[in-house]
């Protein structure tokens, strides 16, 4: 199960918007359905843009993942860009579902992304983040930390 921890934070903002992005590349593991590890990949990328107002959350993310060769699963990676989020709950602790694209092995054209996170630092300035992809393959899950949280108007 993968989690990110983070400090406690000060006070969210409530108006502009809180831009966040990952800290440098992070494991991304595919398991098969009895919880066997198959693959491990990297998020490359994922930037997140938070609007205080509404609490609308708008994404961008790469993820690549090799051949699995133990079950024969070609090498895939997810891609989103600039896309928007469905946000159940709200506030320091969020959650969202959205959708990327897959490639290579995985060829969907709307995966299902669900991401679990937080607002961390005193600041808000770090965001902690555990997803989940499910391609109709081996699902992709992983946990990242993002930092860089600048607040724009």
């Amino acid at each position: 199960m993968p989690y990110v921890v983070g400090s406690v934070i000060g006070s969210l903002p409530t108006t502009g918007t809180l831009s966040y992005s990952l800290d440098g590349a992070t494991p991304a593991r595919a398991y098969n359905n009895d919880g066997t590890l198959m693959s491990t990949g990297v998020l490359e990328q994922f930037d997140m843009d938070i609007g205080l107002a509404n609490f609308d959350i708008n994404y961008s993310m790469r993820l690549v993942m090799p051949e699995d060769n133990v079950t024969g699963y070609g090498a895939r990676h997810f891609e989103a860009t600039n896309q928007p989020a469905v946000v159940s709950s709200t506030g320091p602790v969020f959650e969202f579902a959205g959708t990327v694209d897959g490639h290579g092995a995985a060829t969907c054209t709307a995966c299902t992304l669900n991401v679990d996170g937080f607002i961390a630092g005193p600041d808000a300035s770090q965001a902690g983040i555990v997803y989940s992809i499910g391609d109709g393959g081996v699902p992709v899950t992983g946990g990242a930390v993002l930092t860089d949280g600048t607040l724009g108007n």
